[in-house]
């Protein structure tokens, strides 16, 4: 059976989202700070999971809309809903699989949490290596262009790799603008 898992962050209104969702005659649990300990099977209703005592003492920011036997028709009806309504859904969709029902809630928005943060960064040092990459030679001095030149080549070299990090991307884009500050028209 189709369910949502809601968890609202600051950006989301729960009455108009729960509303949203209950219109589709989607099953809907608003997740509490309280839920974060438990797991996404328990959570979702999935036979076999218990209610745990286990509390966190972490809280989120983010809005989290966890889906568990939602078809990929639904979902797209649920954007559109969203959307419909003059609010569109920007936080954070994962799907409960067989690999992560055993998760606490918490555990689950941390993962994603951290994925989404390092895809942004990842897009962001894109953008940035096609915004350099109309910079010319003929308007900056030899020795500025030669270090930007070497900090490009890293940032570019770095996103390529795809490091495990977040922190690897950061620091090659915090290099590039670095030597991007430090070029010198002539």
């Amino acid at each position: 059976m189709e369910k949502v898992l809601l968890y609202c962050g600051a950006e989301l209104d729960e009455k108009r989202a729960a509303s949203i969702l209950q219109s589709l005659g989607m099953n809907l649990m608003i997740i509490k700070e309280s839920d974060l300990g438990q797991t996404l099977g328990y959570l979702a209703g999935r036979d076999g999971f218990e209610k745990t005592e286990a509390a966190v003492s972490k809280s989120f920011t983010e809005s989290f809309m966890i889906l568990d036997q939602v078809e990929d028709e639904r979902i797209l009806a649920i954007s559109k809903a969203f959307e419909a309504a003059g609010m569109p859904y920007r936080g954070i969709k994962a799907m409960i699989t067989e690999h992560n029902q055993h998760w606490k809630m918490a555990d689950l928005f941390q993962e994603v949490s951290l994925e989404h943060a390092y895809f942004d960064e990842l897009s962001n040092l894109q953008q940035l290596l096609q915004e350099v990459n109309a910079y010319a030679s003929k308007d900056y001095t030899e020795n500025s262009w030669m270090r930007f030149q070497a900090a490009m080549l890293e940032a570019y070299m770095v996103y390529q790799s795809r490091p495990e990090q977040i922190r690897e991307l950061t620091k090659a884009k915090a290099q590039l603008l670095g030597a991007i500050e430090q070029l010198e028209t002539i």
